[in-house]
């Protein structure tokens, strides 16, 4: 994000004021009307390889890797809203907190249970230890606690799982297999992780106990021990 500096204001063609009021009203209640969703989103997710082949026809084949690049803009579906392809989940699971009442928009993630956000993001449960069969892009809080580095592998603990006797006894946990990754790769996910822990943790100082920092992720559970997903 950015700040707008008083001195170079946005531009009159500058929507950016107009997609926040959006999204402040969103956050009380539902924005999508019979005309339809008064704004753009993705509806899509398309992971695309840095080194991906190009066919003589000078569409992509295969790749199915990863992909730092930004959103890139789709086709419109209408006068009043725009769906667009994804590259990474980023921008999908801030379209799932800014709008929570708007859930049923279309949302088309490969190997992921679900026609919408409402099916394809799935939250953890919070009070206990559940298996999840289906494949979906999951998200639960960040616990306070700082990743832990146990034999090549990143294990995050989340604030979600299951309780005895008012504690969380078996927190969920993310296993992050960063052997094979660069030192800055590593270091840049780490970082990210320790700025939204100590965020949560300022804002709950603050008496905002109710304001979390989400942790979205598509992982695959353990069978032997259900309450780790290994990403």
């Amino acid at each position: 994000h950015f700040k707008e500096l008083p001195s170079k204001p946005h531009k009159s063609w500058c929507d950016i004021e107009g997609e926040e009021k959006l999204i402040a009203k969103a956050r009380k209640e539902r924005v999508t009307t019979q005309a339809g969703f008064p704004g753009s989103f993705p509806s899509k997710l398309q992971l695309v390889d840095e080194r991906e082949k190009v066919a003589t026809t000078g569409v992509p084949v295969g790749g199915q890797g990863t992909s730092s690049g930004s959103a890139s803009s789709g086709t419109s579906t209408g006068k009043t809203h725009t769906q667009w392809t994804a590259h990474t989940i980023r921008p999908i699971c801030r379209t799932f907190m800014n709008f929570p009442n708007d859930r049923d928009l279309p949302l088309s993630v490969p190997g992921a249970y679900g026609n919408n956000y409402d099916e394809v993001v799935r939250k953890l449960a919070s009070r206990d230890i559940v298996a999840y069969p289906k494949k979906h892009i999951f998200v639960a809080p960040l616990s306070w606690s700082k990743p832990k580095d146990i034999s090549g592998k990143t294990v995050v603990e989340l604030s979600y799982g299951f309780w005895a006797n008012k504690k969380l006894s078996s927190p969920y946990r993310l296993v992050i297999d960063s052997s094979s990754w660069s030192a800055a790769k590593k270091n840049y996910v780490l970082t990210e992780l320790e700025v939204s822990r100590k965020e949560a943790k300022e804002r709950s100082d603050a008496g905002k106990k109710s304001e979390k920092s989400w942790v979205f992720f598509v992982g695959q559970q353990d069978l032997t021990n259900p309450s780790d997903f290994v990403v």
